[in-house]
């Protein structure tokens, strides 16, 4: 588990309102088949606490709970521990999303997965409350994550999108400098799968008592470098970093032009790759823990956090508060010149066509 973690197919799902601005990760179990696999590799497993799961019904009520604030929530992300470990709870989750008129529920429902057998036997169920997106964690040789033939489960969940389970499938890769060669090569057996997105993300690891990636700069420029050729790998090839290295690739004149009042900020390169960092800005994240704690995207990037900062889930009024404490931070820390500012530079990243 990387930076992917966060990710959602903004592109291919039904465009945003300019108010739905919070991304809301909502972990629904703590079981994964890879957890003695991934080991301290895995991202949550480095910022895991020994807590107790709240019950399935408090985490249906959370999701509904999320669901009903449509005017606020961007995309309602359930990104594990491995969704398909509860796949009756998952399935009420996508059936409540699908109760709620369009208008007023999240752009997006999607889930994150690595679940071979639960995608195969789990993801046509869906077909009549169908996920928005299904992200796949698909990892290469060397990664530390997982094992056997990662491509098995892009089989299935094709398979799941032509049977109606989910509109769309995309794929998250780890990478380091070690595994860039590796990541470059499976493009090419990425290609016959017609994928909506492919992300590709920094190895995450614990350093202190936070997370950090192991990437340099010039290891992010040269993966770029090489992922300018690939872009038909997927309808959208992403790169993901963080906001300082983002704008230090930049340039400091043209992130001056960037807006960072977002949930996500959005480069496209000349090459075709699309680069995006989490906005530094407060208030447009928040993960509900499957202890039911409320914690900030800062939280979820430290090990050994007890309390959320937005607190602890026990009735919708919780989910309401926490938002509305969002959204104060979100005001106190805009950017005054945020109208005069774009999102896509065209001249940015010095890479070959």
């Amino acid at each position: 588990m990387a930076l992917g973690a966060e990710m959602s197919l903004e592109s291919i799902t039904c465009p945003p309102k300019a108010t739905q601005e919070v991304l809301v990760n909502l972990e629904i179990n703590d079981r994964c088949a890879f957890t003695a696999a991934c080991g301290e590799t895995c991202y949550l497993n480095s910022v895991h606490v020994d807590h107790a799961r709240i019950p399935s019904a408090s985490v249906l009520a959370a999701a509904r709970a999320f669901v009903a604030r449509g005017d606020i929530v961007r995309h309602l992300a359930i990104p594990g521990k491995e969704p398909f470990e509860t796949p009756e709870l998952l399935l009420e989750i996508a059936r409540a999303f699908h109760a709620t008129p369009e208008v007023e529920r999240p752009a997006s429902l999607g889930v994150i997965s690595a679940s071979l057998p639960g995608i195969q036997q789990w993801l046509p169920k869906f077909d009549q409350a169908p996920l928005c997106w299904l992200a796949l964690s698909v990892d290469v040789e060397g990664s530390g994550l997982r094992a056997g033939d990662p491509l098995r489960v892009l089989d299935a969940a094709v398979s799941g999108r032509t049977s109606g389970g989910t509109k769309a499938v995309a794929v998250n890769t780890t990478f380091t400098a070690e595994t860039l060669e590796a990541v470059v090569s499976l493009a090419t057996r990425l290609q016959d799968y017609a994928i909506d997105q492919w992300a590709v993300c920094p190895l995450m690891v614990p350093r202190g008592l936070s997370m950090h990636s192991v990437v340099s700069e010039g290891t992010l420029e040269r993966l770029v470098l090489r992922l300018g050729k690939l872009t038909d790998v997927a309808a959208r090839v992403v790169v993901e970093t963080d906001p300082d290295s983002l704008r230090r690739l930049v340039g400091e004149t043209r992130w001056n032009i960037i807006n960072t009042n977002v949930w996500r900020i959005e480069v496209l390169l000349p090459n075709g790759v699309w680069l995006f960092a989490r906005t530094p800005r407060p208030g447009y994240f928040i993960r509900m823990r499957y202890d039911g704690e409320l914690l900030s995207r800062q939280q979820f990037a430290t090990l050994g956090v007890r309390a959320g900062r937005y607190g602890t889930f026990r009735s919708y009024s919780d989910v309401d508060d926490a938002l509305e404490r969002m959204r104060q931070e979100r005001i106190a820390s805009e950017k005054p010149d945020a109208d005069a500012q774009q999102h896509t530079i065209t001249r940015s990243f010095q890479v070959a066509a």
